[in-house]
């Protein structure tokens, strides 16, 4: 229940992330960093157009494709293309074949495809498109127009820099009017000395246009084929009027919609903060302090009183992992209880690989359904090999029933552990509270900041995030989830598995005797350390002297460096459901 209460906690910080952010696609292979473009308008009404394109290719590419709309009864000609790359401008020739440098012309009902053939690794490549296009000015009875999609909607990327320069083929034109239409915020300039309008926006979104709408006397185009008798200015200026007006209205009730999304998600951050800042000054409990860890623990060479899988299990505040499973077999053995045989298994090309042969001692350890299960699946009932263990992995049923029998294993030394009561359950419910304050608030406060969308919004969520994360780190430094007798005790498990560590700083033969190492060996193997601890002791003790009967299980490990008990149990448990050889579950350290 405590631990669906965190990870409904994240759930609830990462839907709201999702639910205030606009929605993140996959990286395209280019980015285009600028858009530039030139209109220069004819007197006849047509317009010569280029534009420089600047992609930064991710990775390598062949080339590109631009798509031109044409409407009615446009049509494009004159066509020169050029890529600009490492300063240098490479004019392309129009050929069928596709090879590199060269460009194709498709035409289409209403549309011109150029597709260019140039191939680049990665970087910056500027293509340069100039072509002539017919029919861009309308001359009515009272105004000439423009209007024109010059960016159109069918980029996959957004578009940086974007620069849109129109230019009249005369100047001073009093009578110039321009309007611009896109999904982005940016600037209209009108320019009537310089007969010329500037568009300019930092960034046109993915799949928006941008279009331009111009107004200014026919005697500018008065070369213009396509004319019509009737009045246009009067209804274009109303036009525009009202979609001006109506734009306006969709500011103002974005803005108001922002400013109460912003409203409920930073009183929502100050509500969370107030809850953790009392928590924190409120809930005082009995000081118990956290035990040591790191440089300042010290060594402990007595043996610990608890099997090795409690003891795992207390150190990662976790069920046992199949390390852990391992190490209680090899308990097991030191008990004589089970009997371990190593065998030499061929393999192709004369290569072999140890093989590890359990046969059953004492029958009364078959009650426990682990020890039960690996015998009779894995086993013929009296005894079962590792490498017969890794064949059961291939079978859903038998895989299912060991992995069922191990869940009920760990069930049972996590009861153990908790049997030492080592765990103040008041205060680590207290930890787990604050824990889910401190993500929600984080989490709210970051999508605040984003909402307000500029470094100042992103100062202030981090600066609230930032003093949150101290507050919680403040809370734990006052709030140990041990009991006194508890932290002793984890304090104790820790310096004894600090010793195995770093086993080799010592003369293992003043330590203790060799009897105590078969004993220790469980828990080097519960800690995944097995093969280093016997490596060390095989440099101080000689051959004669650990491979007696009293260190019954050394030459597994110091002859199989690689041999390991956690995955094979987890390659053997891990079909038709998730067995981790690391542990399960959540913990917590100090």
């Amino acid at each position: 229940m405590k631990k669906n209460l965190l990870q409904l906690g994240i759930g609830f910080c990462l839907g709201l992330i999702f639910l205030f952010s606009s929605p993140v696609l996959a990286d395209p292979a280019y980015n285009i960093d600028r858009y530039q473009v030139k209109v220069a308008l004819q007197s006849d009404g047509s317009a010569i157009l280029t534009q420089k394109i600047t992609y930064n290719f991710l990775d390598e590419a062949h080339g590109v494709y631009y798509d031109q709309a044409l409407d009615g009864q446009q049509q494009l000609d004159d066509i020169s293309i050029a890529v600009k790359q490492n300063g240098q401008t490479t004019h392309l020739a129009a050929k069928s074949s596709g090879a590199n440098d060269t460009y194709q012309t498709t035409m289409r009902s209403k549309l011109v495809r150029l597709k260019v053939f140039h191939a680049v690794d990665s970087g910056l490549v500027t293509f340069i498109y100039r072509y002539h296009i017919n029919h861009v000015v309308t001359n009515w009875r009272d105004t000439a127009e423009m209007n024109w999609k010059i960016i159109g909607s069918k980029w996959d990327v957004a578009l940086h820099h974007v620069r849109i320069v129109i230019v009249l083929p005369q100047k001073n034109v009093r009578q110039l009017q321009a309007w611009t239409h896109s999904q982005t915020n940016g600037s209209t300039q009108v320019e009537r000395r310089q007969g010329k309008v500037v568009i300019t926006t930092a960034q046109n979104p993915a799949n928006s246009f941008i279009e331009s709408r111009l107004l200014f006397p026919t005697e500018v185009t008065a070369n213009n084929p396509l004319a019509k008798k009737q009045k246009r200015k009067q209804q274009v200026q109303q036009q525009e009027a009202k979609w001006a007006q109506e734009a306006n209205l969709q500011r103002r009730q974005a803005r108001r919609a922002k400013r109460l999304r912003l409203s409920l998600i930073w009183g929502t951050v100050g509500l969370l903060f107030a809850v953790s800042l009392l928590f924190f000054v409120v809930d005082r409990p009995v000081k118990v302090k956290w035990p040591r860890h790191g440089q300042s623990l010290p060594h402990s060479f007595a043996l610990p009183n608890q099997p090795a899988a409690v003891v795992q299990a207390i150190l990662t505040n976790a069920h046992p992992d199949t390390k852990a499973l391992g190490a209680a077999l090899l308990e097991l053995a030191a008990q004589k209880q089970v009997h371990l045989l190593t065998k030499n298994q061929k393999k192709h090309f004369g290569h072999s690989q140890t093989d590890l042969q359990v046969d059953l001692l004492d029958p009364a350890i078959l009650n426990v359904p682990i020890w039960q299960a690996l015998f009779a699946v894995a086993g013929n009932g009296k005894s079962f090999t590792f490498s017969g263990l890794k064949k059961v992995g291939s079978s859903n049923q038998k895989s299912k029933k060991l992995n069922r029998a191990f869940i009920k294993w760990q069930k049972q030394v996590q009861q153990q552990a908790q049997q030492q009561h080592y765990l103040n359950a008041q205060i680590k419910q207290a930890l787990k509270y604050h824990l889910l304050l401190t993500l929600l608030t984080i989490g709210v406060a970051l999508v605040g900041g984003a909402l307000i969308g500029n470094l100042t919004g992103w100062l202030i969520g981090g600066g609230f995030s930032l003093l949150q994360l101290l507050i919680h780190i403040g809370f734990r430094r006052t709030h140990c989830p041990y009991t006194a007798s508890g932290a002793q005790l984890v304090e104790q498990l820790r310096g004894f598995k600090k010793m195995l560590k770093e086993i080799g700083r010592f003369d293992l033969k003043q330590v203790g005797e060799l009897v105590l190492w078969e004993n220790v060996m469980p828990y080097a193997v519960a800690f995944g350390i097995a093969p280093q601890v016997a490596q060390v002791l095989a440099a101080s003790f000689d051959e004669q002297t650990l491979t007696n009967d009293v260190f019954l299980y050394y030459p597994l490990f110091i002859n199989n460096p690689d041999f390991d008990f956690g995955t094979t149990f987890s390659n053997s448990f891990s079909t038709g459901s998730m067995v981790s050889s690391n542990g399960s579950s959540g913990g917590f350290s100090g």
